[in-house]
């Protein structure tokens, strides 16, 4: 199966109505094909796939005919879909999508996909995955930067306002990068509101979120 062939499936995915984008993940060799913003790096794709795939099965040991997961949230929907043993795809979709539309597609490139090598012609070796350098350990903040963390709690429960489903892991990586840059107070706080802006990566959204948590600074 070409990369070209799996990119249609999930642009025409993306193409019904309220669907942010998707991604294919394998759990052995990682993502394997996604649609969604850049800002949806490798890195925290394959953090994602992996939670949902231990929830995807943590599911059917439960309901045994269990096809699609649907994870929901204030803004967004996100829907898990297992397409084999060891492959699913995951999708990410406006709170008032067509979930009927999804399955529907979902459903098609399911079958489409049947009997194929998933990992065929996509995914990076198991060797090269292992060469990439593993992340580095960060320090959680210390006693003196106690006061910071109702702070951060609050900023964090605004930004799925802003990004959906995924802005939990975006904003513990985001407090992980301003804590290895020397924040950690609460002076510091506007570095990581930059940080959080650019990872928004819309200016118009990155306003808006500012205006959010500028009454708690």
């Amino acid at each position: 199966m070409g990369v070209m062939l799996m990119a249609g499936f999930l642009d025409e995915l993306q193409s019904v109505p309220g669907v942010f984008g998707a991604c294919l993940f394998h759990s052995r060799e990682g993502v394997l094909q996604t649609n969604l913003p850049a800002i949806y790096t490798t890195e925290k794709l394959n953090e994602i796939g992996k939670t949902l795939t231990r929830l995807h099965a943590a599911g059917q040991m439960n309901f045994a005919d269990l096809t699609d997961l649907s994870i929901r949230y204030d803004e967004s929907t996100l829907l898990v879909r297992r397409l084999d043993e060891d492959g699913i795809l995951f999708a990410i979709l406006d709170a008032d999508c067509n979930l009927n539309l999804v399955t529907m597609s979902l459903n098609i490139i399911q079958q489409e996909l049947k009997g194929r090598n998933l990992v065929s012609e996509h995914a990076p070796s198991a060797a090269a995955a292992a060469a990439s350098p593993a992340p580095q350990e960060t320090l959680g903040p210390g006693p003196a930067a106690a006061d910071v963390e109702p702070i951060l709690a609050k900023m964090k429960e605004m930004l799925p306002k802003i990004l959906g489903p995924m802005a939990a892991l975006i904003f513990d990586e985001a407090v992980d990068d301003w804590r290895e840059q020397g924040g950690g107070t609460r002076k510091s706080l506007p570095a990581l509101i930059q940080l959080l802006s650019d990872e928004i990566g819309d200016e118009a959204k990155a306003q808006a979120y500012r205006s959010m948590v500028d009454p708690l600074l």
